[in-house]
């Protein structure tokens, strides 16, 4: 569905069912707003049933003497970070880089004089970060020259909202298709549905709303399903008794 498509949605429905001036006491900002709040609704049952379906890279670069790095604006979750330049790595032959956890005694240790992992505190190359939030990462010993494009972010990216009555939902930036592998289409009720919701919530009865949150909720079930179905099932061992291999 297009945002005008679920617009359209909308009004049909409010002004069918609501009570008082129906449609016409929602403006199409709040619409609008509210279509915005569905699809990122939708997006995190998405993004932590299938991380994947929204996954996308980009490249960081290093500052000499610097150790925090900034991290796109439309990161939701980091997957995994990379090295690709220096310390033997290269597009790709990646090196794995190591995260640490951001508690107290990791973060002294990561700032003492003693770097417990390398016993450095600077290094050309870094092979260990810290998550600051969703808006950097620093890196750890930190570097000692300015590496360009020298880092590959793997991460989950929030959608950019709908701009334009001819968007669709989940795009990684304005003006783009869908994302993933699939773009979700015969899901898409759910943000409608959700916006539906928002807009009854300001009527002073709203006789429709548990009709509107049961349909949103089996929307959700289904696609939840659907999600399920689409994951992969890790590979199994095959075990081996020692009688197994007596000859």
């Amino acid at each position: 569905m297009t945002r005008l498509e679920m617009q359209t949605y909308i009004l049909n429905f409010l002004q069918a069912n609501a009570s008082g001036a129906g449609a016409g006491i929602w403006s199409a900002s709040q619409i609008h707003q509210y279509i915005r709040d569905g699809e990122l609704k939708m997006f995190a049952i998405v993004a932590d049933k299938h991380e994947n379906f929204f996954s996308t890279s980009t490249t960081l670069s290093e500052a000499a003497n610097v150790g925090l790095v900034d991290l796109p604006t439309n990161l939701y979750r980091v997957l995994y970070i990379e090295r690709i330049v220096g310390d033997g790595a290269s597009s790709t032959n990646p090196v794995e880089m190591h995260p640490i956890d951001a508690n107290v005694t990791q973060i002294r240790m990561a700032r003492g004089m003693s770097w417990p992992f390398t016993g450095q505190t600077n290094s050309p190359y870094p092979s260990y970060y810290m998550m600051h939030g969703q808006k950097q990462i620093e890196l750890f010993p930190a570097p000692t020259q300015a590496n360009t494009n020298s880092l590959r972010l793997w991460y989950v990216f929030r959608p950019a909202a709908m701009a334009a009555d001819s968007d669709v939902p989940f795009q990684a930036s304005a003006g783009t298709g869908g994302a993933g592998k699939d773009s979700l289409s015969e899901f898409h009720e759910i943000i409608p549905l959700y916006a539906l919701e928002k807009c009854l919530l300001g009527e002073e009865s709203y006789p429709q709303m548990d009709r509107v949150t049961a349909m949103r909720r089996e929307r959700e079930r289904e696609l939840v399903e659907y999600l399920n179905k689409m994951q992969i099932q890790a590979p199994r061992g095959i075990h081996v008794t020692a009688d197994e291999w007596s000859w």
